[in-house]
């Protein structure tokens, strides 16, 4: 069974004004061959974002890793 790591990362665009945060949705490219090992993923890629995240209230990261096999994209099963 493979895992990936998928996500939301939400940032201000502009820092004075609380209606300007904007969300995406990520995704790794990574297969993990376990839950174990794309969790410890997780906690690497929160780390490089934590300086930014940490600059203003409202700001978030968060992550789960999912079962690679039950993912579908547009439909198609990859």
């Amino acid at each position: 069974m493979y895992w990936m790591l998928v996500g939301t990362l939400c940032l201000f665009t502009h820092v004075n004004d609380p209606n300007s945060l904007q969300c995406v949705r990520i995704a790794s490219d990574i297969k993990f061959d376990s839950y174990q090992s794309c969790n410890e993923f997780s906690y690497i890629v929160a780390d490089e974002f934590r300086d930014e995240i940490n600059k203003q209230p409202g700001q978030g990261l968060q992550f789960h890793c999912v079962n690679y096999e039950l993912i579908k994209l547009k439909g198609k099963q990859i």
